[in-house]
């Protein structure tokens, strides 16, 4: 967060993806890094674009200090990768809105003290019916379940929550009405780029690991690294791990020059989670059946891995994009 809300020395999105890919390196906890690049890219970014003077002195300061968590919700139980679709209400009512609806499989939900909630207030309208407000988990109508058991990601906790004729005022709103699918948009193109590199610096960790056990581990009589199955996997997960670090730079540079980098930033999340998918069962496979024990680190990064596929729009979602933007 740039200054006043923060004291960043570097506040570009190449520092940042860079800053991820360390921490995804360093911190055997894939959900601490997913957390981090969640709020500060779909809640942070959001409103220090979107939100006014008001809103950012309100809730910047205490997300940079830690004592504030935002949640980002959009997902319902008929509104996933399709936001036009929202049909969590919001009515007009003078200087208030009245919300009607619920959420699902939101991320710190559960724990956040103010969710990025996506109404509509005119369901005919589509996408354009769509509008934004920052809602206080302690506002009167608003009903959070407890943590949602998942398979993986277990630091960070999920559920849902209900809106029961819950009003908040107009200032609560984040932009114009029917501004939400855009600012939506902005803030899921860079979720899309910074989410997974985390897993980047993963997949580096992951390969040093499987170098080192494929020297010492050894089946008839010589280490399991000099058998062309196993080299060719280390070979894969090395191949996978380049590319998608530089496509990850690549993307944070074109953000960071104001470009356009709606087709990168998909075809980063599908490389990234696809790879570190992969690379995850590789290493599986390179361990051998002690990767299947519990709270080992490969079948962990397994876990971890198979919603990558899913969140921040799925895999097929992003081939969708790519192909709608192909240029030849």
């Amino acid at each position: 967060m740039p200054e006043p809300w923060g004291n960043a020395q570097h506040t570009d999105y190449l520092s940042m993806v860079i800053a991820l890919e360390a921490v995804g390196y360093a911190c055997t906890d894939n959900g601490l890094p997913f957390a981090l690049a969640a709020q500060g890219c779909t809640v942070q970014h959001t409103i220090l674009h979107h939100g006014s003077a008001e809103q950012k002195e309100r809730y910047l300061p205490g997300c940079v200090s830690g004592q504030l968590i935002g949640s980002h919700a959009m997902t319902e139980p008929e509104a996933g990768s399709d936001f036009s679709s929202i049909g969590l209400r919001a009515e007009r009512q003078g200087t208030n809105y009245v919300l009607n609806g619920e959420k699902l499989m939101i991320s710190l939900a559960p724990i956040a003290n103010f969710q990025l909630v996506f109404a509509t207030v005119n369901p005919d309208a589509g996408r354009w019916g769509i509008t934004c407000f920052i809602v206080d988990s302690d506002t009167k109508g608003f009903n959070v379940s407890a943590p949602i058991p998942k398979l993986g990601l277990d630091s960070v906790p999920m559920g849902k929550f209900e809106l029961t004729n819950c009003i908040v005022p107009e200032t609560a709103r984040l932009g114009r009405e029917g501004a939400g699918a855009a600012i939506a948009h902005s803030s899921l193109e860079l979720e899309r780029t910074a989410i997974l590199s985390s897993q980047v610096g993963r997949m580096r960790r992951q390969l040093e690991s499987c170098v080192a056990h494929s020297r010492t581990r050894k089946q008839s009589g010589k280490p399991i690294e000099q058998f062309q199955a196993v080299s060719h996997r280390l070979a894969d997960m090395r191949v996978r791990l380049e590319t998608a670090q530089l496509l990850l730079y690549k993307t944070a540079w074109k953000f960071n020059n104001g470009e356009a980098a709606t087709l990168e930033s998909s075809m980063l999340k599908l490389l990234i989670s696809e790879s570190f998918l992969a690379s995850s069962m590789d290493a599986m496979r390179i361990h051998g059946g002690y990767s299947y024990i519990n709270d080992h680190h490969s079948g962990t990064d397994t876990r971890d891995a198979l919603g990558g596929v899913l969140y921040a729009g799925t895999s097929d979602i992003q081939r969708n994009i790519i192909a709608a933007l192909l240029e030849y």
